[in-house]
């Protein structure tokens, strides 16, 4: 059955069919007629299990990339699995205060999920979600405090961007200890002046490659996350911990990875 929505209601119809779909043969599919990657998407969530495929009707090339990006991440599961590896803490240093982003996504964190943040993009940090159980202070499962607004952040599709040009519905990379990432949108994002850390390693692949650093929030609810997916709060970091990282070697420009 093919879904092609004339009257300018989409959403509540699709969630209809979708319900009356539900249970049905294998051999019947539902699809819906869509005019760009947006409303593909739309579709594609509907009553979280979504239509079963989508019709694009568009003459503009950009929208067929921008539906093959999202069929990779609908769902929210996302074809990247990352190679975190070990990397040894060196430094652990206060450095004064800065404008630090707390990123609010508009989906909940699980435990061992955070965003890969650092201050070089060729090595990224995975931060732990706030979503650990404390005496002090309640959880906010949707919270990464990821650092100041300098910082490189992974998006999608191998992407960075800066902390500071994430908005309201912007795209981030949601990564687990074991490099199983998802796709989720940003809520919110708060910028505050607060206290900061440095955090320096040794970058996995060797000394003669550069250290990999990252500045965090110097708060006990700020985490790292260990090998094997336990987490560490920046406050108990020291040299000669291990934590994971990304590490990549490509140059980028405006956030895309580019051969030199």
């Amino acid at each position: 059955l093919v879904m092609d929505c004339v009257d300018g209601w989409s959403i509540i119809p699709a969630e209809n069919l979708v319900a009356a779909f539900a249970g049905t043969p294998i051999d019947r599919a539902l699809f819906a007629c869509v005019h760009d990657a947006a409303e593909a998407r739309v579709m594609l969530e509907a009553l979280e299990t979504g239509v079963d495929g989508v019709c694009l009707r568009t003459n503009d090339p950009a929208e067929v990339r921008a539906l093959a990006d999202a069929m990779r991440s609908f769902g929210g599961e996302s074809s990247e699995k990352l190679e975190l590896v070990p990397a040894r803490v060196t430094a652990v240093k206060r450095v004064g205060a800065g404008d630090r982003c707390a990123v609010d996504a508009a989906t909940n964190f699980e435990l061992g999920e955070g965003m890969l943040v650092g201050s070089f993009a060729s090595g990224l940090f995975l931060i732990h979600a706030e979503n650990i159980e404390c005496g002090y202070v309640n959880t906010r499962p949707f919270r990464v405090n990821a650092g100041p607004t300098a910082s490189y952040v992974r998006a999608p599709n191998g992407k960075t961007s800066y902390l500071s040009e994430l908005r309201c519905g912007s795209e981030i990379l949601v990564c687990a200890a074991d490099g199983r990432t998802r796709v989720a949108n940003v809520a919110r994002v708060k910028m505050e002046r607060r206290s900061m850390l440095m955090i320096e390693a040794d970058h996995p692949s060797g000394p003669d490659v550069g250290t990999l650093a990252v500045l965090l929030q110097n708060a006990e609810t700020c985490r790292l996350v260990r090998p094997g997916g336990a987490h560490v709060s920046v406050a108990e970091l020291v040299p000669g911990d291990e934590v994971l990282v990304v590490c990549d070697r490509v140059a980028r420009h405006t956030g895309v990875a580019v051969e030199e």
